[in-house]
């Protein structure tokens, strides 16, 4: 009796020790530690040595593939701005990276290979950013096929279940643990510290943007996410542990995508994890269709809506990524002062914009630069970007906690200079007053100066009339005056197109010959067998052998030529076919163009059709409908070099061939 009690007394130490062992690694970073330069989590706060740790950040996936210049002018300039924190990518999936292969760089060239190069390089970059005082996210996989991304995995072991079978395979989970360790016990070759003891690290996070629409419900990746944040957290228990998500939210009641849970993610949920240190939120309007046309408004309620539901949990919240296009129709530096204002007043522990480039000293642009490939990038001492800086040193001020005196800014936000107006322009102007009264707002053209504009709610307008106006750009500006006296001028253009001409083709790409420089140019949640030239579908075309799964809203292909000159075109005209034996007349195809460098969308969701709504046309016997489609670039073309053909298609399961055919740019004539 006395032995078994014994026996149970050690089985109940044994017991309560392991528990608390496992509580210590899944609240570690809950603690108070004071003195170890780690970014640690503390309720709702990250904290720092003691301190409440709030920081303006940003981005940029080159680190671990880029020059020694390349990372120190990144890493200079971020200093120079006061931001404290930078997420990089830390993995090369694969060897198809087109980005990495001269020079050479590997991470992990095939599963469970690592290759030294592309370490060397984030060793270097993790050595610099500590020596500039700045702290570091590191991202552990992509949801997208950059850098080879879940897919990588996927083809690896061949999932039948495509992109989210990198949740539940039990060979991909077991590769991306091992990668995952690799990385933590990773010695640094220039500073010989262990990445799992190095404090420049502030963050692992599990993904960039995991996704997993097959699930709805949320629970595939809620489980994947807790086993791994679990296992990061049993061998490194000094690091902060993020999922690295957009922040979709699950609501059964709303009809907006990132809202009502398809994405397969549920934020709310997901950040009550123990050993989920603090959620993420990303904005993008531009790429979020109808429901975020307004951007800054919906960005707004997407901000307040993430800060409710972390001070619910008890987390923190970091605004990781956010962007507006400089093609975009929303006014970015209203946009960036907007949400930046917001999240610092809701108490976000961090702003990170998307994306601080710098110079390029292997493919650079004309100016030396790292090419603009997404219309996101901004440079530190490039002229059109020093308004946009000068709101994120600002942001950095506050969010270090100096003392701060706000300047009222005005803001042009309609109409765009991006888009084109025609007879009368619905003239906007917003003010960020900070706490001044306004006495009026005042507009000028080159015509007519200070035109005193129309207060509603905050909303100051004026309709004006450039019926008479020449094809071109106009000039504009505007004031406000307070009624101390001081005053605030901003100024702009209206891209003024009254006259409109007929688009006509002047080059066709009509494949009587073969390929003419076009291929496959990626998928998403999609696979593109091969490409081949058909001579039998119209008089020749673009054969892509390819299969939808069916399981999503949103499955893409695209095709591309990347050796054009845009910048005469206004438009591309092209014929897509598809064998009409066995199609469901009930799905929905999406096509679009996008030209790049920059990657601007053009004619999104204006060319949808149901296949039942589609013409047949019949070659050598045999039927196929027929999808003809006009994009037009809207003056985006200046300067591109790559036209790219998308195919989106809503919940179509097909597998077989796909052909494009008379691909036709157009130019506008009067």
């Amino acid at each position: 009796m006395k032995r078994r009690s014994f026996v149970s007394l050690i089985m109940l130490a044994l017991c309560l020790f392991s528990i608390m062992t496992s509580k210590s690694v899944a609240l570690a970073n809950d603690s108070n530690e004071q003195n170890s330069n780690f970014v640690t989590r503390q309720g709702d706060k990250l904290m720092l040595n003691g301190k409440e740790f709030r920081f303006s950040g940003t981005n940029n996936y080159y680190f671990h593939y880029r020059s020694n210049a390349m990372i120190d002018d990144v890493m200079d300039n971020a200093s120079k701005m006061g931001l404290k924190v930078i997420r990089c990518w830390g993995f090369i999936d694969g060897t198809g990276e087109a980005k990495t292969t001269v020079p050479k760089i590997e991470m992990q060239p095939s599963m469970g290979q690592y290759g030294e190069s592309g370490f060397e390089r984030l060793d270097y970059a993790i050595k610099k950013a500590n020596e500039k005082g700045i702290k570091l996210v590191i991202v552990l996989v992509n949801n997208w096929d950059d850098f080879g991304g879940m897919n990588a995995y996927v083809n690896w072991v061949k999932d039948p279940k495509r992109h989210d079978g990198f949740y539940t395979n039990e060979t991909i989970k077991s590769a991306y643990k091992a990668y995952v360790k690799h990385m933590l016990n990773r010695v640094n070759s220039y500073t010989g510290v262990k990445y799992m003891d190095d404090p420049t690290i502030m963050t692992w996070e599990l993904t960039n943007e995991a996704r997993c629409e097959s699930d709805p419900s949320g629970n595939t990746l809620f489980n994947w996410t807790k086993e791994m944040s679990e296992y990061v957290k049993s061998i490194d228990n000094k690091h902060l542990v993020a999922l690295g998500e957009e922040g979709f939210i699950k609501d059964s009641k709303s009809t907006i995508l990132e809202y009502n849970g398809s994405k397969g993610l549920d934020w709310g949920k997901m950040i009550t994890l123990p050993t989920i240190d603090y959620g993420t939120v990303h904005l993008y309007p531009d790429y979020w269709g109808d429901p975020w046309k307004d951007g800054v408004k919906s960005g707004s309620a997407w901000l307040k809506a993430h800060a409710d539901l972390a001070k619910a949990a008890n987390k923190p919240v970091v605004f990781e990524e956010y962007g507006v296009l400089d093609t975009s129709v929303t006014n970015r530096d209203y946009a960036y002062q907007t949400w930046n204002d917001l999240a610092y007043q809701l108490g976000y522990s961090g702003s990170m914009f998307w994306l601080l480039t710098g110079i390029d000293d292997l493919t650079p642009d004309a100016e030396g630069l790292y090419p603009n490939n997404d219309s996101l990038r901004i440079v530190y001492n490039k002229k059109e970007n020093a308004s946009t800086v000068k709101i994120f040193e600002e942001n950095a001020k506050l969010m270090n906690g100096e003392t701060v005196t706000r300047t009222p800014h005005i803001y042009i936000t309609a109409p765009s200079k991006n888009e084109r107006t025609k007879d009368t322009a619905f003239v906007e102007v917003k003010v960020i007053s900070y706490g001044k009264e306004i006495s009026k707002v005042m507009f000028s053209t080159p015509k007519k100066k200070n035109i005193i504009m129309k207060e509603d709610e905050g909303l100051y307008t004026y309709d004006l009339d450039v019926s008479k106006e020449k094809n071109g750009k106009m000039p504009v500006s505007a004031t406000v005056q307070f009624k101390d006296g001081t005053s605030a001028t901003t100024s702009d253009i209206i891209n003024v197109k009254n006259k409109t001409g007929k688009l006509v083709t002047v080059k066709t790409f009509d494949f009587s010959n073969g390929l003419n420089g076009w291929d496959q140019n990626g998928t998403y949640q999609s696979d593109i067998y091969a490409v081949k030239y058909n001579k039998e579908v119209g008089n020749g075309s673009v054969e892509l052998d390819v299969n939808f799964p069916g399981r999503s809203d949103w499955e893409e292909l695209r095709i591309a030529n990347k050796s054009l000159d845009l910048t005469p075109y206004e438009g591309v005209k092209y014929d897509i076919y598809i064998p009409k034996d066995g199609l469901a007349a009930h799905v929905q195809l999406r096509p679009y163009a996008v030209v790049a460098p920059g990657w601007v969308k053009c004619g999104v969701d204006q060319n949808n059709a149901y296949i039942g709504q589609l013409p047949t046309v019949t070659f050598n016997g045999k039927e196929y409908v027929k999808l003809q489609v006009t994009n037009v670039f809207e003056g985006q073309s200046k300067n591109k070099s790559e036209l790219d053909i998308n195919l989106v298609a809503n919940m179509f399961k097909y597998e077989g061939p796909i052909y494009f055919d008379n691909i036709e740019l157009l130019q506008e004539v009067e």
